[in-house]
């Protein structure tokens, strides 16, 4: 299963990044009504059901509309805003919104409203964990991201889950919703998503004696122009975690600092790492 580990960078020599070109997806269902109606009349589609539509660069099964006035809920970041349309995500096995891959995600940002009074859920976000090329397989991540959500509470304004993901390259789905026992409807209502891309690669390349050192993120690859090597990489209590070898990728599982010692015909060299 794929990693997860939820940290928060601060680098104070960064200024605050915040236009749309930071976003990966920027989706608002509202705004972008006229083109998911897609020739249909009228042109903003109300309750009607998408099974694995294609718009833009993203895949939707569900319900979409404009539904009834109690599920059109105000822009709780701009009450000046009102969300009039929306896409309904269900327990349905089918419901989903698949995203094409991305790199270096950051944040994603869902708004919607829950329409059972009496109970809650979980948001369930997965990733294709398939080879390229090969059909998709939806698989949770370790551990699983169950974004929780309460009861309806009545309000005015949308409900918001704004979670750090800090995932390097992948694919992404909203699953099925994950209801708690009990009755009455068992969908939200989603208004808005946006996934945010990193504002920082945490990109380390560092040549030395024709060995070419790249740290992407979490993700470390070493070349070398002229031999094969072996590279062992240990934590600062000097505990060797894994190795490395030509052609390879190590993956690090948690942020901190490292040592690489990388052995070739030739010598013999040890580089302190820092991984975010």
């Amino acid at each position: 299963m794929k990693k997860l580990l939820l940290i928060l960078c601060v680098i104070s020599v960064l200024p605050a990044i915040t236009n749309a070109t930071e976003y990966w997806a920027d989706i608002n269902f509202t705004r972008d009504s006229v083109f998911w109606g897609q020739g249909t009349i009228p042109t903003q589609p109300n309750n009607q059901n998408y099974a694995d539509r294609t718009f833009g660069d993203y895949v939707i099964n569900g319900y979409f509309g404009r539904f009834n006035a109690t599920l059109q809920k105000f822009n709780s970041e701009n009450l000046s805003e009102k969300f009039i349309m929306s896409w309904r995500l269900s327990n349905n096995a089918a419901n989903q919104l698949v995203f094409p891959k991305y790199d270096n995600i950051e944040r994603l940002k869902i708004h919607f409203f829950n329409t059972n009074p009496n109970i809650g859920g979980s948001i369930r976000l997965q990733y294709n964990s398939a080879a390229e090329g090969n059909p998709a397989v939806w698989t949770d991540f370790d551990p699983a991201i169950l974004l929780p959500f309460s009861a309806d509470n009545v309000s005015t304004s949308s409900t918001v889950i704004d979670t750090l993901l800090n995932l390097s390259t992948t694919q992404l789905r909203i699953a099925p919703a994950v209801y708690g026992t009990g009755t009455g409807n068992k969908w939200l209502q989603v208004y808005a998503i946006t996934i945010s891309k990193s504002p920082v690669s945490n990109i380390l390349e560092k040549e030395i004696d024709n060995l070419k050192l790249c740290l992407l993120g979490r993700l470390l690859t070493i070349t070398d122009k002229d031999s094969d090597y072996k590279a062992s990489i240990y934590n600062l209590a000097g505990v060797q975690i894994g190795e490395l070898q030509k052609g390879r990728t190590f993956d690090f599982q948690s942020p901190g600092h490292y040592l690489v010692k990388i052995e070739t015909a030739e010598k013999t060299i040890t580089r302190k790492i820092f991984v975010l």
